[in-house]
């Protein structure tokens, strides 16, 4: 198991959701100025260790990730749109370019560790 580090590489796993318009202040967001951030939800590797996580996005930064392939979308509910993830190339060919995230917090809702969600925004 690697030793966490607050900032380290991004390797996508999964994606599941993107929440649009977040508020950066909810999530310790200081300096955000006026860019419009958004979560790109679903699990990803960080420090060796597969985790359950939200990342947070500019919209440039959302671009990027979502150019590679046209996304599906699965369903929307309240302003969280459900996709469906890109594909193994696609993930490979992101996951090769060694995008780094900042650690911000973990969410747990029910005090358990299985629950975790692991809070990142990307650099």
């Amino acid at each position: 198991m690697s030793d966490f580090k607050t900032v380290s590489t991004l390797s996508i796993f999964n994606l599941e959701a993107i929440e649009l318009n977040i508020v950066p202040e909810n999530y310790g967001i200081t300096d955000a100025e006026e860019e419009i951030l958004h979560i790109i939800s679903g699990e990803i590797m960080y420090c060796g260790l597969l985790t359950d996580a939200k990342i947070i996005v500019t919209e440039k930064q959302m671009d990027e990730i979502f150019s590679l392939q046209n996304i599906k979308i699965h369903k929307i509910v309240d302003s969280v749109i459900y996709i469906h993830s890109l594909t193994q190339e696609n993930r490979k060919h992101y996951n090769n370019l060694n995008k780094q995230v900042e650690y911000l917090s973990t969410e747990n809702f029910d005090d358990d560790d299985e629950d975790d969600l692991e809070i990142f925004r990307l650099l």
